[in-house]
């Protein structure tokens, strides 16, 4: 059963695909099969989808922790029992990797902003009409650095800084915007492109590219369920997943 809890260096080369298929049958796992899975704001709609295929197909429990990328790295650098952990940025799973703390990571898709809520060009943003711009804390989650970036390459930041509430993660940003505590955010297409609430892709020229990272906790008490999950990441309907919600492929050396 799924659980929920609140809380720049790109590797883009041509290789082998990480997302190739993957039969059920690869999947021996024990009955009591279980994990632990902190997972980025901004990867929660597909991950949750493939996450309960992954319980459907193996019949291990899952358990799905959210929060910001920052914030998740420090938990599991100060030992939380996440099995594995899926940012949204290279540099926390590069932190962790150089302290050893994870066993194997990977890059596999990239994420895209978009404006949601009043606003539809770089040009409303400094309109009077809008007073609340919501982004992502920048110093936990890359949506917010790129929410940032985005104000000072399109020439609005000297107006628009001034209008800027922080949220935790991106999600939260999200919600800022449709409980009306902001008129507009900067926030992942993942979280907006099903809801049906009207959105404007940002030019991916505008911010560095946001590229998400799947780790494996190398103190895991369950590496061989991780590994599976990891697996599993590169199956068809993990790959189809992600690309509905927004997100592009990559594909990377082993």
């Amino acid at each position: 059963m799924i659980t929920r809890k609140p809380l720049k260096t790109l590797m883009l080369v041509i290789a082998v695909t990480l997302l190739t298929g993957c039969g059920a049958q690869q999947y021996k796992l024990d009955k009591r099969a279980e994990i632990t899975i902190g997972v980025a704001a901004s990867m929660k709609p597909p991950i949750k989808t493939i996450a309960e295929e992954f319980e459907r197909t193996t019949g291990a429990q899952v358990t799905l922790t959210y929060g910001s990328s920052g914030l998740l790295a420090r938990q599991v650098e100060n030992g939380a029992p996440i099995d594995l952990f899926i940012a949204a940025d290279e540099e926390y799973i590069y932190q962790l990797k150089k302290e050893k703390k994870t066993s194997q990571s990977l890059p596999f898709a990239r994420g895209f902003a978009v404006f949601v809520g009043k606003a539809k060009t770089h040009t409303d943003l400094i309109s009077p009409m809008i007073s609340k711009i919501a982004i992502a804390n920048p110093k936990l989650a890359p949506y917010g650095r790129a929410g940032i970036e985005i104000l000072k390459n399109n020439g609005t930041w000297r107006t628009t800084n001034k209008k800027i509430v922080y949220a935790e993660n991106v999600a939260q940003a999200y919600e800022f915007v449709k409980t009306g505590n902001a008129d507009v955010g900067i926030v992942a297409l993942s979280l907006v492109k099903k809801t049906g609430d009207p959105y404007t892709l940002i030019n991916r020229r505008a911010y560095n590219p946001i590229i998400s990272w799947v780790a494996v906790n190398k103190k895991t008490d369950n590496p061989k369920t991780a590994k599976a999950f990891l697996q599993f990441m590169r199956s068809p309907f993990a790959k189809k997943t992600l690309t509905d919600d927004g997100f592009e492929l990559l594909e990377v050396r082993k």
